[in-house]
């Protein structure tokens, strides 16, 4: 199994990049609970798996909720200031893009009042179809720990769905 990389130094520090180092870090460990989770099938059973296969985006977006969602669907241009990340975690490869206003401005827009975080953010990128989609709530749901039930819960709902 090749370890997910996220492209980013490990030195401490506060501000924008801890807190890319720690999504990059809890997108790792999400696939890593996804395939733990997939590994007592049969390794045909994980090939046919929507995250394995082709790589996908995960976009961490900023609308202000914070939103992880998974997709093979195109997202905006990227900007000249955006710093993607990639990981793999063998069958899975992904680019890890962050969103904000800065680089989709509908993000900034005032959602109107029959509008779903959700369906708004989704809206503002342009996503039709989606693998996963989290909205997170506070730092602390950063931590490996909700990134092992998220994942495990995932792998059971793709395994169950036969996806």
């Amino acid at each position: 199994m090749t370890r997910a990389s996220n492209g980013a130094d490990d030195r401490p520090g506060g501000g924008p990049e801890a807190l890319r180092r720690a999504l990059a870090a809890y997108v790792a460990a999400l696939h890593e609970a996804y395939l733990d989770t997939a590994r007592g099938h049969a390794p045909d059973r994980i090939e046919q798996l929507p995250l394995a296969g082709e790589p996908f985006t995960v976009a961490i977006v900023a609308a202000p909720e914070l939103h992880v969602l998974g997709t093979r669907d195109p997202l905006p241009d990227r900007r000249d200031h955006e710093q993607p990340l990639w990981g793999e975690l063998d069958p899975l490869r992904w680019e890890v893009r962050f969103l904000d206003p800065t680089v989709v401005p509908e993000l900034g827009e005032p959602p109107g009042e029959d509008a779903e975080p959700r369906e708004r953010v989704l809206a503002a990128l342009g996503i039709r179809r989606t693998l996963y989609h989290l909205m997170l709530g506070t730092e602390a749901s950063l931590g490996p720990h909700h990134a092992m039930h998220a994942g495990t819960g995932l792998a059971n709902a793709h395994l169950g769905s036969g996806s």
